[in-house]
């Protein structure tokens, strides 16, 4: 299902197509086609700040000035065919300056709507003024080429996309937050298609960089928690069931002994393959969080439901002290842990911890109101409400 907020994204894309009539069947499949792709496209981003660096570089971007270019020069009075809407005399229907700017005005009603994307409505006037510049249909391209006033509205309209979602987002979550960054910080100087897209090739070796970096430790911090906590929960169901219930006590003391064995080869292959430790993670403050580990109430994680602090001091008693050191199996099992160990119930399972996550929840709407990227979404969401 396709993200309410990217869906209002690509429409504006459509609305150039949906405001003239396509003369020539074959470019009415070309934009069928194109229009289908764009929609499949969109189907796979998740997170709305992937939307346009990806739609970039998907080649979708060039197609679509494409497509409109070729949409609008059906009307061209350098075009000397005969076509079925041709009168009688042989001349060629003339397309006026100000009817083909008005392609841009259902999307620039849509920019309207927002409410606070005013440098977006100033690129779309200033398309519109051409025609009170110049009758001549060649003369307006000519201004709109020279005066880059067709990849103004992309440019302004990206950084108005982009700025709330770069002020909303936790600065912490560095793998989602510094490649948004780099984009916005070296897009908004770009003066055309072209040097964003050369832009966009090359800074995709620092976001394998970035993924190397930050990603990749996450999600072995992700599995060191999780694994770890498993060994513990594991013995102490092992020794809760000594006394009782022999079978299922060697059940716990296997998967016991299986996580710990599991964690030891998570710590090797960190080291080896990054030359990172355990004590390396959790001296970075992007990465440690995932040891807790986090989950957000609100998009873009500037407010998280986590483990307390104190589970720091438990993971590191338990990696340093009972799985990194050679010990035996049985030691392992006779061990017993000084730091206690928490855990995320799902709410279900403990109506206080629902009635919790409310109260938090409810912080954080209030907290983040006055914030661009939320106020929007809660248009956005009011509006489809509606629908």
């Amino acid at each position: 299902m396709i993200n309410e907020n990217i869906k209002t994204m690509y429409m504006g894309y459509f609305d150039a197509f949906n405001a003239v009539k396509v003369k020539d069947p074959e470019l009415q499949r070309k934009i069928d086609d194109w229009k289908s792709r764009m929609e499949a496209f969109a189907a796979t981003i998740s997170n709305i700040a992937d939307f346009f660096p990806k739609y970039m570089e998907s080649g979708l971007s060039e197609e679509h000035t494409l497509l409109v270019s070729q949409l609008y020069m059906q009307y061209s009075n350098t075009n000397n065919h005969a076509t079925a809407d041709t009168p009688a005399s042989g001349s060629t229907p003339v397309i006026s300056v100000r009817e083909f700017l008005e392609q841009y005005r259902v999307p620039y009603n849509e920019i309207c709507k927002a409410g606070y994307r005013k440098r977006t409505e100033k690129a779309y006037e200033n398309i519109f003024a051409v025609a009170d510049r110049t009758d001549n249909m060649l003369e307006a391209q000519i201004i709109l080429d020279e005066e880059r006033l067709l990849w103004k509205i992309v440019s302004e309209d990206y950084k108005e996309v982009y700025e709330p979602i770069l002020e909303a987002t936790d600065p912490l979550w560095n793998a989602v937050y510094k490649p948004s960054e780099l984009f916005y910080e070296t897009y908004r100087v770009c003066e055309s298609e072209e040097e964003m897209h050369y832009h966009g090739q090359r800074l995709s070796r620092q976001f394998n960089i970035i993924k190397q970096r930050d990603v990749v430790p996450m999600q072995f911090a992700l599995s060191i928690a999780h694994t770890t906590l498993k060994a513990v929960l594991y013995r102490n169901l092992f020794w809760q069931k000594y006394s009782n219930d022999e079978q299922v006590a060697r059940a716990n003391a296997a998967g016991a002994l299986f996580c710990r064995d599991k964690c030891r080869n998570i710590l090797k292959i960190l080291k080896e393959s990054f030359g990172l430790t355990f004590n390396d993670i959790i001296a970075d403050k992007h990465v440690k969080l995932w040891l807790l580990p986090a989950i957000s109430f609100l998009p873009l994680g500037r407010y998280k439901k986590a483990l307390p602090p104190e589970q720091f001091d438990f993971l590191s008693e338990v990696i340093n002290e009972q799985i990194i050191p050679d010990i035996s199996d049985e030691e392992f099992l006779l061990h017993e842990t000084r730091s206690t160990a928490y855990v995320l119930y799902k709410t279900p399972d403990y109506p206080e911890a629902e009635s919790y996550d409310a109260k938090i929840r409810a912080i954080a709407n209030e907290k983040t109101k006055h914030l661009t990227y939320f106020k929007y979404a809660d248009e956005l969401d009011k509006k489809n409400q509606t629908k």
